[in-house]
């Protein structure tokens, strides 16, 4: 945003604006009051409905396109086996989701891993929590290819507490991998619907262990379960593939012009 004070300079050369919005902002949504643009683009239908409540131009949602970064997997994994691929920050959640992934073992006295790609301002907390009889937890720290340092079939945990764009989401769909997701707009958007997909309050333990519980069982009980992997990957790149965003892309320009 901080681009938005050069839209009275474009308008003097008779230019045309678009702004393309990544992010659901919850701050400083005065700007978009002051240096209005005339068309805007959102990466979710989530982003476009709070954009909505600052413009009143025309707004396209195009998602960003994501490529697969494994091959699909075709089987899943029968043990407590978590990925987590994201900044160690705190609105990514992953600090609540190691409270809640400790509590769920203790509990259900059962072990299970944690296998963390990222980096972040909470590595040292994190770092600090290794010791526990039920959790272990891996850190492989930054990757540029985080999949491949990965379980292939572990469930994929995305505990943010929001989000513009869930690309973790759809890559999990492209690699074939089962969801426990927060139920935030932007992860919603993509994975309500999905039989391999739980959704659950961030805020609630209570709803974690439903959701993971009731993932379990879907797991345990789905039958072709590799046909399913194939088939919900085959549909995430149909939707969120190159193909399908340069298509949604040129058709918003071609209106423009």
């Amino acid at each position: 945003r901080c681009y938005l004070p050069f839209v009275y300079l474009f308008r003097a050369f008779n230019t045309k604006v678009v702004f393309y919005c990544h992010a659901d902002y919850r701050k400083k949504q005065a700007l978009f009051r002051v240096f209005k643009c005339d068309h805007y683009v959102a990466v979710s239908d989530s982003v476009r409905k709070s954009l909505s409540q600052s413009v009143t131009s025309p707004i396209t949602v195009i998602a960003n396109p994501v490529a697969s970064q494994i091959k699909v997997s075709t089987g899943v994994s029968t043990e407590l086996i978590f990925n987590y691929v994201g900044a160690l920050q705190e609105w990514k959640g992953i600090d609540r989701l190691i409270h809640f992934l400790k509590q769920f073992c203790q509990e259900s006295s059962s072990k299970a891993v944690l296998n963390i790609v990222g980096d972040g301002p909470l590595a040292g907390v994190i770092e600090s929590q290794f010791e526990n009889d039920f959790l272990k937890i891996n850190m492989f720290g930054y990757q540029s290819s985080p999949y491949a340092c990965l379980k292939q079939g572990a469930i994929q945990v995305i505990p943010s507490l929001e989000e513009g764009f869930g690309m973790v989401a759809v890559e999990a769909l492209l690699n074939g991998s089962p969801v426990l997701y927060s139920n935030v707009a932007a992860l919603s958007e993509i994975l309500v619907g999905d039989d391999l997909s739980k959704g659950f309050d961030i805020y609630a333990f209570e709803s974690f262990e439903s959701a993971l519980k009731s993932l379990l069982i879907d797991l345990q009980e789905t039958s072709n379960i590799s046909n399913l992997l194939l088939e919900r990957s085959s549909l995430a790149r149909s939707k969120y593939g190159f193909s399908s965003f340069k298509s949604k892309y040129i058709g918003m320009i071609n209106k423009l012009l």
